[in-house]
């Protein structure tokens, strides 16, 4: 039976994007065994356990205008297998938030998050496992001064971090908050590496330098060593055609398929994979004390992997009219798949 145009304008695509992925300079560590941090962490007995235990996560976002980025990320993590997500907004996005899902606990704090007692925003921190902050954040004065307040406390907390979206916008605020902080991952896609390499710290409203970090949606190698050397001990993730997770220690690139379609939203749910990976491997006892760069970057692999695997089979099923929330009903199956069949159905009944 003959192809139609579009059938065959499809395959051809699809077959570029195999060529072109082949012909990327990768390193041999590509696809070692990351999946081990998230095996260990796996909650393997749920009769036991309270409500909670296996994940509290905080996205701090969402804005009048961007209502979606947080909902996507919350949903995501919860998915993942995460308890319990707490939505930290402003008032005039919290009822629409609250109207896409009853799973989700939403709070109108941004507002006068500024003014509310340093012990009591603490204490209010400390009850979550990890935090995301800024998917559909905006960008305003006081934005900004939440972003720096939020990362200062997380990182006296000691709690692991997702940083996204608007909060890389005000990345000169904070940068030197995280000089020596390993428990945070930041996502940036193309535009956002701009943010974090060339904002200019003491004027945020200035355009950054228009110079391309990317090559055929890949980062570049020169800028992969810039990113090395200016912050050591944090992990970034680089997304594009490949995902390039690096830090000081390693460089790994996740060239797994995805979805041929960049449908927005879809780094909103990565967000929520990373937080949810991140809150188990942190309540473990003893991971961190190993290698921290080490487990973060595999921390980063594993949910680019999910994503990647959810994203390719919601294109399958979708194609064009792939949409970001179509990705949400994948992450269960692919989950069980990569990691909860080599678990025991006996020790997860029992």
């Amino acid at each position: 039976m003959p192809l139609d145009i579009e059938s065959h304008g499809i395959i051809l695509l699809i077959l570029k994007l195999f060529v072109n992925i082949k012909k990327a300079k990768m390193p041999t560590h590509t696809n070692n065994n990351n999946s081990n941090v998230i095996m260990r962490t796996i909650r393997k007995k749920f009769k036991h356990y309270h409500k909670g235990e296996a994940g509290r996560i905080c996205i701090v976002g969402g804005s009048k205008d961007y209502t979606g980025a947080p909902y996507l990320a919350a949903m995501a993590s919860l998915l993942t297998g995460a308890d319990l997500c707490y939505i930290w907004t402003y008032s005039d996005a919290a009822v629409v938030i609250k109207s896409y899902s009853p799973d989700l606990i939403v709070s109108p704090i941004l507002d006068n998050i500024i003014t509310l007692p340093l012990d009591e925003l603490k204490k209010k921190l400390g009850l979550m496992d990890s935090i995301v902050i800024g998917p559909g954040l905006g960008r305003s004065d006081i934005t900004a001064k939440i972003v720096e307040l939020l990362i200062k406390l997380c990182v006296e907390l000691d709690k692991p971090m997702v940083l996204d979206a608007d909060s890389l916008y005000y990345f000169g605020f904070y940068k030197n908050l995280l000089a020596t902080y390993h428990r945070c991952i930041l996502t940036p896609n193309h535009r956002e590496l701009k943010y974090i390499l060339h904002q200019p710290t003491d004027n945020m409203n200035a355009s950054g330098q228009e110079t391309s970090y990317y090559d055929n949606y890949i980062v570049k190698p020169e800028a992969i060593d810039n990113l090395k050397a200016k912050f050591p001990n944090n992990t970034i993730i680089c997304k594009g055609r490949l995902d390039v997770i690096i830090n000081s220690e390693m460089v790994k690139y996740c060239n797994i398929q995805g979805a041929i379609k960049r449908a927005g939203g879809q780094g909103d749910i990565l967000c929520g994979i990373i937080a949810t990976f991140f809150a188990w491997v942190n309540k473990s006892k003893n991971i961190f004390t190993d290698n921290s760069l080490k487990i973060t970057s595999s921390i980063a692999y594993e949910a680019c992997r999910l994503m990647r695997k959810c994203a390719k089979e919601a294109w399958i099923k979708h194609m064009r009219g792939m949409l970001a929330s179509d990705i949400l009903g994948f992450i269960s199956p692919n989950f069980n798949q990569l990691y909860t069949k080599k678990i025991s159905q006996k020790s997860i009944d029992t």
